[in-house]
């Protein structure tokens, strides 16, 4: 018997057997070929945004992958079908849904970016209408007796408008935000522009130990360091992996990069070191210039630290390095004493660096570095590595934080506390990556002395990523999963970067250089004045020694009131209970009053030891939910006579609402919530409330007076008297 005459009848008959066990034919192809196609391009597209500049072939390999499994699962799937089949008896387009499988998986594993539940929709309907159209289109191209019927062709052709409405939903930007609200936050006279160009021409240079691989800005660096060993910290990073072949080289050996910015000569000036945060960029570092190059004009020595290295990838897929987080705040204090180092000269810089004035300012997971690196600093050691010497020889007088992260690296087994160290952190109102204002919990943690300031600044529709130059628009999600974020809510990123520039070169004015003016931008309120883009702003303060403000940390609702470090508060006309502030995702560090109005005024007592006549009464309000009845406060006096005199703390329309934050095109597939509360601070001198003829007496008690046309729900916490 011919052998090839065998397998070709064994073959035709497999081929048989399958023919009646598999429906097929033009249209169920077509609906196949669709849906693969539709999925592996938009796997695809969401695979050439992850791919490392100078590593695409590691980059692709570790991506496939994903394809790869779901040929797989396609293949396991088509056979179980094909027994289900044949045991039942029955005729299942096995070949289609298998794919469907393969496809869906593929989809649905690729990552959800804002919203898993727009995603879970956008890929229902990427494999529901392919196929559709697909089996349509196959039909029609067969010709003859297998053209589709006419529901197959209104299918398509609905399938085909829900395409091109679905795609035109994705290019929209967005609805957009509300007006903002900025009576509540603006007034008061402005100081000089923080942001203008100083008087020093800036020069530009670098210092690094190695090119990374996938970057070549430091190829040819000014100034060589030495690397340093973080293999203690790092684990997953050996040499001869794939990370070390890509980047060059591995934990034991990370480099001490850095782009500098500075005066071209003179000083000594305050140094500012800037590290950028978590994302796919090889070059985030770059991503400040914007900022460096302004600060530099106005006298300060910039460093913004490359730590791309260090940042989850791609190569994270075949298994990531653990530590990275803490590894960042290490290296801070690297760069900290390579600096140190080059005080006697040899520096990358002319200039003259004054290391009693060292500023940290961070981004992201960068914001929450820099606080772990100064709290690390003030220990000279980290207790996860006993016998590591982290003495950096320079005063970290200030640190800025610019939308961080929170909880990832604690010190001591507990999150960062900060003291005699000054704080400003920033965040928008739209973040969608971090998603809450985190870095108040970051301030609600950090103890003011006699001469540091604190303050938290949240900013209505900045988002996450434009704080850095290099990062875009879309703070989440990769291909065709970012386009569900609204856009058109955003400040427009030149817009964000002026406030950052702004608050940033502020702070470090007043911090560093003890410019008062400066300084009034963080006493509660923020000025008219062309170079602070109109948007609104939240913003908390504190300042000096705060021994006669109750931040409710401890308190306890009693028979009389609230019992206090300070003693008994007085409560009347509200219900009172004391809860961590709620934030967008999860709750704040930081507990707080609660007070819950029934329509007629509260009463909330002050401690009146120290009030005297430079005294100041301090209070931090907000809305505990957002579209809340308005609620004004004032100020109540009473003298030992009985006398009474008030004075307004908010303006007539009271607290301010909360800002809205919806990340997302529609609200109803926000992950989250849609807005939180943002604590704005106010300060009144008891000396306003003066009573009929000015001849009130001295204060017997105090009290804040809250009132509200129906029931609302208002947070007040930092009550008190400061000198």
């Amino acid at each position: 018997m011919d052998s090839g005459s065998a397998e070709a009848r064994g073959g035709r008959r497999v081929r048989g057997w399958l023919q009646r066990r598999w429906l097929t034919g033009p249209g169920w192809t077509g609906a196949t070929v669709a849906v693969a196609v539709t999925a592996l391009a938009l796997w695809g597209w969401r695979a050439a945004e992850q791919i490392l500049p100078g590593a695409a072939a590691a980059s692709w390999r570790i991506l496939v992958n994903d394809p790869l499994l779901a040929c797989g699962v396609t293949v396991v799937v088509a056979l179980l079908l094909t027994g289900v089949v044949a045991a039942l008896r029955r005729h299942w387009p096995v070949p289609f849904l298998a794919v469907l499988v393969g496809a869906l998986l593929l989809l649905v594993t690729m990552g959800a970016g804002a919203s898993r539940t727009a995603w879970l929709l956008l890929c229902v309907v990427a494999v529901t209408t392919a196929a559709l159209i697909g089996g349509a289109v196959g039909g029609l191209l067969a010709g003859g007796s297998a053209r589709p019927g006419r529901g197959r062709v209104v299918a398509a052709a609905v399938s085909a408008a829900t395409v091109a409405v679905v795609a035109a939903g994705l290019a929209w930007p967005g609805p957009g935000a509300d007006a903002p609200d900025l009576l509540a936050v603006r007034g008061g006279e402005a100081p000089a522009d923080p942001s203008a160009r100083g008087p020093h021409e800036v020069t530009s240079t670098s210092y690094a130990s190695a090119v990374p691989g996938p970057t070549d800005h430091y190829a040819s660096a000014d100034v060589t360091t030495s690397p340093v060993d973080a293999s203690g910290l790092i684990s997953g990073w050996r040499s001869g992996d794939t990370r070390s072949q890509v980047w060059g080289f591995d934990a034991s050996a990370l480099p001490v990069n850095g782009a500098v910015w500075a005066p071209a000569e003179g000083g000594p000036f305050p140094l500012v070191l800037i590290a950028h945060g978590n994302s796919p960029h090889a070059d985030s570092d770059l991503g400040f210039a914007y900022l460096a190059d302004v600060l530099a004009s106005r006298g300060y020595v910039v460093a913004s630290l490359d730590m791309g290295f260090l940042n989850t990838s791609v190569l994270d897929r075949a298994g990531g390095i653990v530590g990275a987080d803490r590894t960042r705040a290490w290296l801070v204090l690297q760069h900290l004493r390579q600096w140190a180092a080059w005080q006697e000269g040899g520096g990358p810089v002319a200039a003259q660096v004054d290391l009693g004035r060292v500023a940290l300012v961070g981004h992201s997971r960068g914001g929450e570095a820099v606080a772990a690196a100064t709290a690390l600093d003030a220990l000279g050691s980290d207790p996860e590595l006993p016998g590591h010497d982290l003495t950096t020889g320079v005063t970290i007088s200030s640190v800025v934080a610019l939308a961080p992260s929170d909880g990832l690296v604690p010190v001591g087994g507990e999150p960062v506390v900060l003291q005699d160290v000054n704080y400003l952190t920033l965040a928008g109102s739209h973040d969608a990556d971090v998603g809450a204002f985190a870095g108040s919990n970051q301030y609600a943690r950090t103890a003011t002395s006699d001469d540091t300031v604190k303050a938290a600044v949240l900013i209505h529709r900045a988002n996450h990523s434009q704080f850095n130059a290099r990062w875009g628009r879309y703070d989440v999600g990769l291909g065709l999963s970012k386009h569900v974020l609204d856009t058109a809510a955003l400040l427009a990123p030149e817009q964000q970067r002026q406030v950052a520039t702004v608050l940033v070169s502020a702070f470090l004015d007043h911090t560093l250089r003890d410019d008062r003016a400066a300084g009034t931008l963080f006493d509660g309120t923020l000025p008219e004045a062309g170079w602070l883009p109109d948007t609104g702003y939240r913003v908390a303060a504190a300042s000096g020694e705060r021994g006669g403000v109750i931040g409710f940390d401890d308190a306890v609702v009693g028979a009389a009131g609230l019992d206090t470090s300070l003693g008994t508060v007085p409560v009347e006309g509200a219900s009172a209970t004391v809860a961590p502030l709620p934030l967008r995702v999860g709750t704040s560090d930081n507990p707080a009053l609660h007070l819950s109005l029934d329509g007629g005024p509260a009463r909330v007592g002050i401690p009146v030891e120290g009030l005297g006549a430079d005294a100041r009464v301090v209070v931090d309000l907000a809305q505990l939910s957002a579209g809340g009845a308005p609620v004004t406060v004032h100020l109540e006096v009473t003298d030992a006579g009985g006398a009474v005199a008030t004075c307004p703390v908010t303006g007539p329309d009271g607290i301010p609402d909360q800002l809205s934050g919806q990340t997302v095109k529609l609200a109803v597939l926000q992950p989250t919530a849609t807005s939180e509360p943002a604590l704005q601070s106010y300060a009144v001198s008891p000396a306003c409330a003066s009573g009929p003829g000015g001849d009130l007496g001295p204060p017997a008690s105090v009290a804040i007076v809250l009132e509200a046309e129906a029931s609302a729900s208002v947070l007040v916490d930092n009550l008190g008297v400061v000198p």
